[in-house]
């Protein structure tokens, strides 16, 4: 297909957990084989408001798709205006020229479909993609002294970076600085000094790359499984029923929908506001409740019977 393997976001057959148990087996290979692994988590900031509309086009041209589809993607993406409102002011409509529209079915096929050759450029990593998430899996030279190992990797970790922001740049996709860490796990005991950041050349623009040691690789699959399996009863617990729940998770079991398993909506409107069934009334939480009366944006105390501020 045209789009990777390793691309298991918003796809049909493909799931979290399964690429959660293939990174952390790619993990454990490399450190059966006493190799210091680094670990980058990569994030791209705004990812689907950031879409380049001639840079997709021109990316499905080249995949292959045929031209009525282009022509009409082409159409959908770019035919879209919009306004600013502050205050009941209004600004003139303007030309979206980023972006697909949230909630579409067809912006995050369109975003994957747009980043599928990523892997082919970061080439000097294993790499693992969930839609916009990417997992990065980078090792030291085997058969040398763990030091040595260490400097490779550090020179590693650098040319990778500097490919990926020659990628972000290239895509016009901006990376997310402040979501994007590294983890370094290795059977010796020490974390190595090293001194990596975005920029080339070390400058106030950058971000310095934070390490996070991680010695047992039986802590990484405990954390990672931890990860999976609370991802899957999250998804067990909190599923869609076939009731319109405006966007919110359906309770199969109470036949309710709900933001979580104690702060309810049900059928009441609430004007945005979670719903306590037991009190019978609308709460932005369990302290502060705000009653049928209005408050002018204050909570209301049921006890009291009062507005009060928090």
């Amino acid at each position: 297909g045209l789009l990777p393997d390793n691309q298991s976001g918003f796809r049909d057959g493909f799931r979290l957990q399964t690429r959660l148990l293939l990174f952390l087996e790619d993990v454990y290979s490399l450190m059966s084989n006493s190799a210091p692994v680094c670990t980058i988590f990569i994030d791209f900031r705004s990812d689907f408001d950031q879409l380049w509309h001639s840079g997709c086009i021109g990316k499905l041209f080249r995949l292959g798709i045929p031209r009525s589809y282009i022509l009409w993607i082409d159409a959908w993406l770019r035919c879209r205006r919009c306004y600013i409102e502050i205050k009941g002011h209004k600004s003139r409509y303007f030309n979206i020229e980023k972006g697909g529209p949230q909630g579409s079915v067809l912006t995050p096929t369109l975003f994957i479909s747009y980043h599928c050759d990523m892997g082919q450029l970061l080439s000097s990593c294993t790499s693992h993609f969930f839609a916009d998430d990417v997992a990065a899996i980078l090792a030291g030279q085997m058969g040398v002294r763990f030091t040595d190992q260490c400097l490779d990797l550090e020179k590693r970790v650098k040319s990778f970076l500097d490919r990926l922001e020659f990628y972000s740049c290239l895509s016009d996709q901006p990376l997310n600085r402040s979501k994007t860490d590294a983890l370094f796990s290795a059977h010796a005991i020490g974390l190595p000094k090293f001194t990596i950041s975005f920029d080339s050349d070390g400058g106030e623009g950058g971000r310095k790359i934070i390490f996070i040691y991680i010695m047992p690789p039986l802590i990484i699959i405990a954390a990672v499984l931890l990860i999976g399996f609370h991802t899957s009863l999250e998804a067990t617990l909190c599923s869609r029923g076939q009731a319109n729940c405006n966007g919110l998770c359906y309770d199969p079991h109470r036949q309710i929908c709900g933001s979580n398993t104690v702060c309810d909506k049900t059928q009441s409107v609430c004007n945005g506001l979670c719903y306590d069934p037991i009190q019978q009334i609308c709460e932005s939480n369990t302290i502060c409740n705000r009653g049928q009366r209005a408050c002018d944006g204050q909570c209301y105390d049921p006890t009291w019977e009062a507005c009060a501020k928090k």
